[in-house]
């Protein structure tokens, strides 16, 4: 069997029903998934501001856990907040992404986000712990505009558009 991983979007667990992150909601909720849907290797990607957001007494612990590659943080001036070098890791690693985001501004260029087991969502729930459960992005506004620029820009990765510039060489 070919190995699995699991790309996590830290930011967006770790602040799921609250306002503030929270690094020991993002630890239970990686803990419980890889418990439920082993995975033989994950990246957890959280934004620049993690640090900052998290209360203080998490801050050793996040230190920690950067210090030993628990926790990976985008380069300066990333685009999308970390969403796009999220779904970069996870496009090369073939990854499944474990968010609640539909990362509708990179639907034109993450095709793969709409494929059965890339893309799965979890929340806790009261007295039960965390449940998961795969799903599929929302489409939205944003969806099509990245959808129709990815398809202006030739970028757009899909088996309809492989099609049709199939059809469209041999016409």
């Amino acid at each position: 069997m070919a190995p699995t991983h699991l790309v996590v979007d830290g930011s967006n667990i770790a602040t799921e029903g609250r306002s503030l992150p929270s690094l020991k909601q993002l630890d239970e909720a990686v803990r419980a998934f890889l418990k439920e849907r082993p995975h033989d290797t994950w990246t957890v990607v959280v934004d620049a501001t993690f640090e900052h957001r998290i209360d203080s007494s998490e801050k050793k612990m996040f230190e920690e856990a950067l210090a030993a590659n628990e926790m990976v943080i985008p380069p300066a001036g990333t685009i999308g907040r970390g969403d796009k070098f999220l779904l970069e890791i996870a496009d090369r690693a073939n990854a499944t992404v474990f968010s609640n985001d539909s990362f509708q501004e990179f639907h034109g260029e993450y095709t793969w986000l709409f494929d059965d087991g890339r893309l799965v969502g979890g929340k806790p729930v009261a007295e039960v712990g965390w449940i998961f459960t795969e799903r599929t992005p929302v489409r939205g506004p944003k969806s099509r505009q990245a959808t129709r620029s990815a398809d202006r820009r030739g970028r757009l990765k899909s088996p309809q558009r492989a099609a049709r510039k199939k059809a469209e060489a041999s016409a």
